[in-house]
């Protein structure tokens, strides 16, 4: 497994989200990064969606445009918002959620503090694809790092876009 896509979110002001991927090697040595633009949802889509908004944004807007436009695709998807669990449905890649508490189906990485890869019921197979690559590498590195450097690039980005839109 040599291409791990950490995908994360970030919420700016009250209903204005972006997201970033940010592939590396198995080492976590960035390879690619990729980060979309702003959304900021109408509110007949927040009518129209109802709670399952976030899911859509965070899946359907956010997720697949991401990992469809990196070329070679990723071996496996980590993430550590639940919601983004349904990449694996809308794109097919193998995804888990790297979480510090056990959710769904899980299996507790050597780290500490304790975390957990957790995958879909339906996708339990993900794990046992995500545990050889992901063990080792907890315990060099903390579990949630990665993510880390996603939302503070995202958020890099969008600060220097904001400033070019000011000048």
């Amino acid at each position: 497994m040599n291409r791990l896509a950490f995908i994360d979110i970030c919420k700016f002001d009250s209903d204005h989200y972006r997201a970033g991927i940010l592939v590396t090697d198995r080492f976590t040595d960035p390879i690619e990064f990729r980060c979309s633009s702003p959304v900021r949802p109408t509110a007949l889509q927040k009518i129209l969606w109802g709670r399952r908004l976030t899911a859509h944004l965070f899946c359907h807007v956010f997720g697949k445009p991401l990992i469809e436009c990196l070329n070679p695709r990723p071996d496996l998807v980590l993430a550590r918002v639940s919601q983004l669990l349904g990449i694996r449905a809308v794109t097919g890649a193998p995804t888990v959620l790297v979480s510090p508490k056990p959710e769904l189906e899980h299996r507790l990485l050597p780290s500490s503090p304790a975390h957990y890869l957790c995958a879909s019921r339906e996708h339990t197979e993900d794990l046992d694809l995500a545990m050889p690559v992901m063990s080792p590498l907890a315990a060099i590195l903390a579990p949630l790092e990665p993510f880390q450097r996603v939302f503070t690039a995202i958020q890099d980005v969008h600060q220097d876009e904001t400033r070019a839109k000011a000048v």
